[in-house]
């Protein structure tokens, strides 16, 4: 049997690289980002310790949620918290930040004085983003903490040499050290014995005490003078100001939605088509002709691969695109701005700029999103973040709004989008602030430290835009493909399980037209749009490749001489796809961060009486106005 390997810990205060350091020393590719709150759970990969240092032993290492105190206040942090105390780690690599040295080194002194016994490093970040004059004395710290302190830039590589040494040196250290128990809790164990207004005065003590302990700390290792007034600082008197901070966010989403669905998003389609799915499907057809395939074989394949999965594929250009500009934002440190100027319009509605970006996340996918509220502290804003960001289009119901706007809409698709996106917003917001009402729960107050300006990294943007684009294909290469193939197949069966040339005697036109009648005020009578609603509840990319089965070629003409729906059918489908129900994984997201089936069953509920009262709506005041 080999040797049991030594399994080490990134701890530290949310925001200062744990996860960019994660990947740099484990070459894995975890979620990054220039705000607090990215990495919401823990991510385990084995070191190659001969890559970082020579003779340095494999070890294993774990990324955990950030926190600023082992006093957890958010469900992130009680994940970084139960760790460390359930299954203590033979060493622990505490990363700070250079750049907010005093608030890190509290956490530092707190966990030496809980985990005395676990060897412990600092490595303290983003020294390369220090202002000019101040520089780092890691030996001046090291004496104050008492735990080796090396200077280090992750990001760039800067330091990692002398990182990896310690490593190793530590590493060695635990191997050699007898077993130990978790963390020393007489603390906690006292604390739950006695009053809680003696306990909070004792927490409060002793939090004042490290803090004092803190600042001295920072004090001695920092050399130099900082300048009064940073770039940072200057910008942020604009981005946060209560007027002109919120007139240039909107700006800013507006500018997006208009790249991503305005010409420069029609061009990178086209050239996308050009380049990689023209050949594609020749390339597809010549595999055909050159293996003698059954004419049955071949009108799958041309069902399920050209005319399903390759017409949701080519909407991939433009949910690339929108990642690729979430991307930008987030690694700027903007998006930290838009939540704290957007803070005090979200209180009406019972949430504060804390839930403003797990809600701006659902636009890329709602399963992140809802996980990411995972940083919420209040446990009632929490859920309801949890329970209605479904509410917010995700990229996955893009290509669908993205085919019918410029099929039936082609001089206003644009508009018409950002619409369907504005009263999800809106749905979400009302309902956010009935269940306030019902719980009669304050809004907590939001409070979180504006991460440092910078100008997007490139590797950082590109890896985290094509690894969502990497996600998207891979939807498309299963979950996708698996529905276009049970839809081709209902639609080639009859009830009798006979083939059958006419899919209005099939097995799934018999099925849609049996739901059609609950439709029919939303002018969804059509049984192919049915269909294509229920393939959604997989995954709502399966509803373009639903429609590419049943109608092949150019999806555009097809649909708009199928009959299926008329301008204004087409814009109530639309609202209800926005909003009828989310895909399984998100359903499944929602049950394991709420913990309770009933809650769940609730949110479903409110969305699905929400899409079908506001799309009838939609499609009476269209059909007036048409």
């Amino acid at each position: 049997m080999g040797t049991k390997l030594l399994r080490g810990a990134l701890v530290g205060a949310p925001n200062c690289g744990k996860s960019t350091l994660f990947n740099r020393l484990t070459g894995a590719r975890v979620s990054i980002g220039n705000r607090a709150g990215v990495t919401v759970d823990a991510s385990c990969e084995r070191v190659r310790g001969r890559k970082i240092c020579a003779g340095c032993p494999d070890f294993y290492l774990v990324d955990l949620p950030g926190l600023c105190s082992l006093s957890a206040s958010g469900a992130d942090e009680e994940v970084t918290v139960h760790s460390l105390a359930s299954d203590t780690p033979d060493f622990i690599i505490n990363v700070l930040c250079a750049t907010t040295l005093e608030r890190c080194l509290t956490l530092t002194l707190e966990l030496r004085e809980r985990y005395p016994r676990v060897p412990m490093i600092c490595a303290v970040n983003m020294c390369d983003e220090l202002t000019k004059g101040v520089h780092l004395m890691p030996d001046k710290l090291s004496e104050s903490v008492g735990v080796p302190v090396v200077g280090i830039s992750a990001s760039r590589g800067d330091g990692m040499a002398a990182l990896g040494a310690l490593i190793r040196d530590t590493a060695k250290l635990a191997a050699a050290a007898p077993a130990r128990s978790g963390g020393d809790d007489s603390a906690v164990r006292e604390d739950s014995l006695a009053g809680k207004e003696e306990a909070s005065s004792r927490t409060a003590l002793y939090r004042a005490a490290l803090a004092k302990r803190a600042a001295r700390a920072a004090a001695a290792s920092l050399t130099g003078a900082a300048e009064p007034h940073t770039a940072t600082d200057r910008a942020d008197k604009i981005l946060t100001h209560p007027t002109w901070g919120a007139v240039i966010f909107f700006g800013i989403m507006a500018l997006m939605f208009s790249i991503v669905f305005g010409s420069v998003g029609e061009l990178f389609t086209e050239v996308f088509e050009l380049l990689i799915l023209q050949p594609f499907t020749r390339v597809l057809s010549l595999l055909e002709y050159a293996t003698h395939m059954s004419p049955t074989a071949v009108a799958m394949v041309e069902g399920c691969v050209v005319s399903g999965v390759a017409a949701v594929i080519s909407f991939l250009p433009r949910i690339a695109l929108l990642f690729l500009l979430l991307s930008l934002l987030e690694d700027s440190g903007y998006m930290a701005r838009a939540a704290f100027v957007m803070d005090a319009r979200l209180r009406p509605f019972g949430l504060s700029g804390r839930a403003f970006i797990p809600t701006l996340l659902g636009v890329g996918c709602s399963v992140p999103a809802i996980l990411a509220a995972r940083t919420l502290t209040d446990r009632a804003e929490r859920w309801r973040c949890v329970m209605l960001t479904p509410l917010i289009s995700c990229s996955a119901r893009l290509p669908v709004y993205t085919l019918l706007a410029s099929t039936f809409f082609p001089r206003t698709g644009g508009l018409i989008i950002c619409g369907i996106y504005l009263i999800g917003v809106v749905v979400f917001l009302v309902l956010s602030g009935f269940l306030r009402h019902t719980t009669k729960t304050e809004v907590p107050l939001f409070v979180a430290e504006l991460p440092r300006f910078r100008w997007p990294r490139p590797r950082v943007v590109l890896t985290s835009a094509l690894r969502r684009a990497g996600e998207f294909l891979s939807r498309a290469a299963s979950v996708i493909f698996l529905s276009a193939v049970v839809v081709w197949l209902l639609s080639a069966l009859t009830p009798s399980f006979s083939l059958t040339p006419d899919m209005d005697s099939s097995l799934l036109c018999v099925i849609a037209s049996a739901i059609s009648p609950l439709l029919a005020l939303l002018g969804l009578d059509d049984w192919r749009a049915v269909a294509a609603l229920m393939s959604g509840l997989g995954a709502k990319e399966a509803i373009i490749s639903t429609f590419g089965v049943l109608l092949g070629g150019n999806l555009s003409e097809t649909l708009m001489s199928s009959g299926i729906f008329t301008p204004a059918s087409a814009l109530s489908f639309m609202v209800f796809c926005s909003m009828y129900a989310p895909c399984l994984a998100t359903v499944a997201a929602m049950k394991k961060e709420l913990g309770s089936t009933k809650k769940t069953a609730v949110g479903l509920v409110l969305m699905f009486a929400a899409a079908y009262f506001i799309a009838v709506v939609v499609y009476r005041v269209a059909m007036g106005l048409g």
